[in-house]
């Protein structure tokens, strides 16, 4: 959030959120050692964003979405708080094969962020929430060994338009 507070200079503004008053505590002290004043964070819910609508530019987040109990939500209050033409961007682990039940439920598996979801799945929940002109673009890709089972799933950046 600091590099881009910085990024976006003085005519701009960003905002943090974390359900976590720790972090947040944290996130603030390292904004005033940095002497950095356009930035503010919030406690919330990725799911439920407390942003006023249509009030957003842009919303960036990386490997936090396959961690949420409803993603669908997500993309429901991403949509509510962007501005029209404004943009999500993010990146996430996805499965490239369907998840079994088994491992959808192993918290362990969850966690470590290669039991989320798929690719195709995030395209569909960002496209019911009217999401348009969506991107996925593939950047690394892994195996891990789970329960003697190899998983499959790649580190995947995902655009949309509002």
């Amino acid at each position: 959030v600091l590099n881009f507070a910085r990024e976006v200079g003085s005519t701009g503004h960003v905002i943090g959120i974390d359900f976590s008053d720790d972090m947040i505590e944290l996130a603030n002290k390292h904004a005033s050692v940095a002497e950095i004043t356009n930035v503010e964070f919030r406690k919330g819910s990725i799911e439920n964003i407390p942003v006023d609508p249509e009030s957003i530019d842009l919303i960036i987040s990386n490997c936090v979405i396959n961690l949420a109990d409803n993603r669908e939500n997500v993309f429901v209050s991403s949509y509510k708080i962007l501005k029209d033409g404004g943009r999500i961007v993010f990146s996430d682990f996805v499965v490239k094969d369907i998840i079994s039940e088994k491992l959808a439920n192993d918290i362990d598996a969850v966690c470590g962020c290669f039991a989320g979801t798929t690719k195709q799945s995030y395209i569909y929940m960002l496209k019911e929430a009217r999401f348009k002109d969506i991107k996925a673009y593939d950047e690394y890709e892994f195996i891990k060994e789970f329960n003697g089972s190899d998983i499959e799933y790649t580190s995947t950046i995902f655009q949309a338009i509002k």
